[in-house]
């Protein structure tokens, strides 16, 4: 990405929304436009009728998740560059959100100014990940395998896990494969017990080594 001239800021709270748009004034010099939404409605409304390069996201927001705004905007027609933005570091909403097309994941309980800095790498494709972040990534790709592979698991089981590691939930799972929840949900603790395993991201990472995603 050579420059970023157009940035939306998608925050509810008031306060934060305005110091993050003064920041990103001073702080990028190449940004023309600064667009600010307080909910998703606003977010959609201007993702859909300007030309934004760059999209600073909350993930709680009062009328949904942020993350919703992921897969439509980070993909093509849009392309925009998605950070999410927020105060969670559970395992579950960062790899959702890298998962999802978030380029990249920082904490707001960093100072201001070294968030404006790690927004201004993203133009040398340095992607903006809080330290706390980049070490659970590392932290999590380099666990000891866990040999995995050479658990057997049913033609069943492999579905269920397969549409877990897509990010459907237990009802969308039985919709899908037309069983009810409460089969599904017996299916996905066999697999949990099989694979030793106990998350949503744990699940992804061992269908990913299984071939299933």
């Amino acid at each position: 990405m050579d420059t970023i001239s157009s940035i939306l800021v998608v925050e509810d709270e008031p306060a934060v929304l305005e110091l993050l748009a003064l920041k990103i004034q001073q702080g990028l010099s190449d940004v023309e436009r600064i667009y600010k939404a307080a909910d998703l409605k606003q977010a959609k409304t201007v993702l859909n009728s300007e030309d934004v390069d760059l999209a600073l996201i909350d993930i709680n927001l009062p009328d949904g998740k942020g993350l919703s705004l992921l897969p439509t905007y980070s993909s093509p027609p849009h392309n925009v560059q998605c950070i999410v933005l927020t105060a969670h570091d559970d395992d579950d909403f960062v790899f959702q959100s890298l998962r999802q097309g978030a380029k990249g994941y920082l904490l707001k309980n960093e100072p201001i100014d070294t968030i404006i800095s790690q927004l201004r790498g993203i133009v040398n494709g340095v992607p903006p990940l809080s330290p706390a972040i980049s070490h659970k990534i590392l932290s999590f790709f380099n666990k000891p395998s866990e040999n995995n592979e050479t658990v057997v698991l049913t033609r069943r089981e492999e579905d269920v896990l397969t549409l877990l590691a897509k990010g459907l939930n237990r009802t969308e799972i039985a919709e899908v494969l037309s069983l009810s929840p409460h089969t599904i949900a017996g299916y996905i603790k066999t697999i949990y017990q099989k694979l030793n395993i106990s998350s949503r991201v744990e699940a992804t990472h061992a269908a990913i080594k299984l071939g299933l995603s």
